[in-house]
């Protein structure tokens, strides 16, 4: 049972930090595009929400949002998803019985475990805390984010790469 739960738990992690993610992107204008969980992709297009089968693999999940001007507020952004898990992990370590006390101590490692990782700086690993390093320092990075996340929003919305703008 523990390990099922690890599952769930692990599943309802991302939730949590992609949902950090979409919280803070649209409290700093970020516009939504698409909210992904595995294989699951809510996608918004022509106003209306539709769930999709995402076939490529990657990471667990992501939020995609379109970048509100050339240059981004991108660190609440890129800190809300690590933020959110941190902000787990304090509240869900808390005394409890039985197994509410089991899934309440997973739920808060893997919140704690998450959001630390997330926040460490990779050089080869894509972590928000890597992002925020690259970006904070390199305007070609920043540059680089807005053309990304304005393609990538292009293509998820159905769009083909003749639909980009060619600058």
């Amino acid at each position: 049972a523990a390990l099922v739960a690890l599952v769930v738990v692990w599943n309802l992690t991302v939730v949590v930090h992609e949902a950090g993610h979409l919280v803070f992107g649209l409290a700093t204008g970020w516009r939504f595009v698409s909210f992904r969980i595995g294989r699951r992709i809510f996608v918004r297009k022509d106003g209306k929400m539709t769930l999709r089968r995402y076939t490529i693999p990657g990471t667990g999940g992501q939020c995609l949002m379109e970048p509100p001007s050339d240059e981004p507020p991108y660190f609440l952004y890129n800190f809300g998803g690590p933020f959110v898990n941190l902000l787990q992990g304090l509240l869900l370590l808390v005394p409890a019985s039985g197994f509410v006390r089991v899934l309440c101590v997973e739920a808060g490692a893997l919140g704690l475990l998450v959001g630390v990782m997330n926040l460490i700086p990779f050089r080869r690993l894509p972590t928000d805390g890597g992002n925020l390093r690259r970006l904070k320092q390199n305007p070609a990075a920043r540059r680089a984010l807005v053309t990304m996340m304005r393609v990538n929003a292009i293509l998820t919305r159905g769009g083909s790469m003749r639909d980009v703008p060619a600058e």
